[in-house]
């Protein structure tokens, strides 16, 4: 299916995608280093000094250990980026 680029839609030259651990399903990309929810494009996070900060609260959601994100409360995985580029419709 082929559609005119929107100027919202996520980028098409090496986009940078954020996967959930739990399904390896793509949940957020990166305009800059802001994250955009893929579900609804709406700002979710920002990505500073490593760690993944809410856009509606400011609090730390996760923080980066190399291509993961650990939850910053429970230390668990919960995010990552994919080692390949994605695509994605």
């Amino acid at each position: 299916m082929v559609r005119e680029a929107r100027g919202d839609d996520p980028p098409s030259v090496a986009p940078r995608w954020l996967c959930r651990s739990d399904d390896d399903t793509v949940f957020a990309y990166a305009r800059g280093h802001d994250f955009i929810r893929r579900s609804d494009d709406t700002l979710w996070a920002h990505l500073s000094e490593g760690s993944l900060i809410s856009a509606r609260s400011g609090n730390c959601l996760a923080y980066q250990v190399g291509s993961v994100f650990h939850d910053a409360v429970t230390h668990v995985p919960v995010y990552y980026k994919p080692s390949e580029r994605l695509h994605c419709e």
